[in-house]
């Protein structure tokens, strides 16, 4: 059967099954916050697809608490329909249709009573204290705003063109842009032509890894070994700007070159998890070319992260080149790196890698997946404080390490699914967005092809690597559990990519929406491997 074929009619049948499957799965809390047991995560949350528990406060002689919560809408003299701020006071919004109420023991009481109710849309939730149940009012325990957001309710769409001939398309466009082909004549990167090569880890080992995977294709693109004679150039020129030896981050590509003084973005600056990336683009290449070159380099970078790594297993997020010593209090949430560190010891053999694996794995069990904060680990974003800009990217790399090992412990599954409902409850928007406040014009949730998935709380925007990501860890959901709905998810969202493409003249824009917005490479590159591997495995 066609990749098409299975994209748009695999799961058609099941479209009502899997609705009813998601609302009930709805009615159970991701990962509930108990006062002295268990973290509440989800204060700076926006929206939830999975019934919340909030941190409120318990008064004295309260009982019981009614809970009440109130959908409402924009006003009819509110202008602009943008402006709707779960922080806020919302003035401009009006109630509308009846309010849900149910009465708990706890002012943290989760709305599942109510949550099956509870239309799609913009809510006020009010918790009060009461003397005994049904008595009188002594109090109020807390109150916010939030969006509830819609429930999987696909398969979405039908793709526009098979998925790897979607990235194949993706990633010639790329190789074509005159910023990229500049390569080949100079050898630099064209910082006039496309500015975001102040960010040569990222971007650069983004490029190695992107030509890497063109020249893999099948059938061969006729440019192929064009297209790979930029992947070393790249490659090498990379090489030469990288940190000296000795040093605290000796062989480390920077993290940030031609930047000065811009926020917490500085040459002299480093955050650690994006020399993994470049690692990736080196071991692609040696993987083509046989170079050793390449594959020292590789290794060069795996053994200044085991030198630098914390003993209890993590590293500092942000660090200063020349001393390696924190900008901030930050760790890492080092999926990336056991990601590398994995890759060098099982396809490469080399075990000497493998304890600084284990003490990051375990860093990792003993801090996230205990406090769920999931903080967001972006180059472009200041290191925040606890829980105030969350991100998926982690949660969802972490959930398949934990499938990838199930056989080690059928416990792996059951927390990598927990971490899989904290990733589509905070981040994935299967349609009707809540309206978007971030940006100019282009930006606004009115142009965003869904289903779609957004990066951070702090840049709530549909970025099409966050929607590989979400696909590549359905997948991996999907080929350990066997349950379907984790391949509709997966293909609702690569349809949405294809759509997007198709709207964008052959290209994987940076964001899934109709408008032009800026262009990172490594948005290309990284979505394009993932639909890659999920075209191939739907073909198998």
């Amino acid at each position: 059967m066609s990749v098409l074929l299975l994209a748009e009619g695999r799961c058609a049948s099941q479209k009502t099954d899997f609705y009813t499957q998601s609302i009930e799965e709805s009615l159970i809390p991701v990962r509930p916050g108990v006062p002295g047991s268990q973290p509440f995560w989800n204060k700076h949350a926006r929206c939830f697809i999975y019934a919340p528990a909030f941190e409120f406060e318990k008064l004295q002689d309260a009982k019981y608490y009614r809970v009440t919560a109130q959908p409402a809408s924009a006003g009819p003299d509110y202008a602009n329909k943008h402006q709707f701020d779960p922080f806020g006071d919302n003035t401009g919004f009006v109630a509308q249709g009846k309010a849900l109420v149910f009465e708990a023991d706890s002012p943290w009481a989760p709305l599942t009573p109510i949550w099956k109710q509870l239309p799609v849309g913009v809510v006020n939730l009010r918790v009060e204290a009461l003397k005994e149940k049904g008595g009188e009012v002594i109090g109020l325990a807390g109150s916010r705003w939030f969006y509830k957001a819609a429930v999987f309710h696909g398969p979405y769409n039908k793709p526009a063109m098979d998925y790897e001939k979607s990235a194949r398309l993706a990633l010639k466009k790329l190789f074509e842009e005159k910023f990229v082909q500049s390569w080949l004549r100079t050898g630099q990167p064209d910082r006039q032509g496309y500015e975001l090569y102040h960010y040569p880890a990222k971007i650069m080992g983004a490029l190695m890894v992107g030509a890497a995977a063109y020249y893999n294709l099948s059938p061969r693109p006729d440019d192929a070994e064009s297209v790979l004679e930029i992947g070393k150039k790249v490659a090498d020129y990379l090489l030469s700007i990288s940190f000296p030896a000795p040093g605290p981050l000796e062989y480390f590509p920077p993290t940030y070159y031609g930047i000065k003084d811009k926020s917490h973005m500085d040459d002299r600056r480093s955050m650690m998890l994006y020399a993994a990336d470049a690692g990736h683009g080196y071991l692609d290449l040696y993987d083509v070319t046989k170079d050793e070159k390449y594959l020292a380099a590789a290794t060069r970078i795996a053994d200044t992260y085991v030198k630098n790594q914390l003993p209890d297993g993590s590293w500092f997020l942000l660090v200063e080149n020349s001393t390696g010593k924190p900008v901030a209090e930050n760790l890492c949430i080092p999926t990336a790196i056991i990601n590398y560190f994995d890759r060098l010891v099982e396809q490469y053999g080399l075990a000497r890698y493998k304890e600084a694996s284990q003490k990051a794995v375990k860093w990792i069990m003993d801090n996230p997946v205990k406090t769920f904060n999931w903080q967001a680990q972006f180059e472009d974003s200041t290191p925040a404080a606890p829980y105030k800009n969350l991100a998926r990217e982690q949660a969802c790399d972490f959930a398949i390490y934990l499938l990838a090992h199930a056989s080690q412990n059928p416990e792996n599954i059951k927390l990598a699914e927990e971490l899989i409902r904290f990733a589509e409850d905070q981040f994935v928007v299967w349609e009707r967005p809540v309206a978007s406040t971030a940006g100019d014009e282009n930006s606004q949730s009115d142009f965003w092809i869904t289903p779609c998935v957004q990066e951070q709380y702090t840049y709530w925007q549909p970025v099409i690597r966050s929607a590989g990501i979400m696909i590549r860890t359905y997948q991996k959901a999907y080929q350990i559990t066997g349950a379907d709905i984790y391949l509709a998810k997966a293909t609702s969202i690569a349809n949405s990519i294809t759509i997007t493409q198709q709207a964008h003249d052959g290209k994987y824009p940076t964001y899934l929406t109709s408008k032009p917005m800026d262009f990172w490479i490594n948005n290309v590159v990284w979505p394009a491997t993932d639909m890659i591997r999920l075209g191939r495995m739907l073909e198998r």
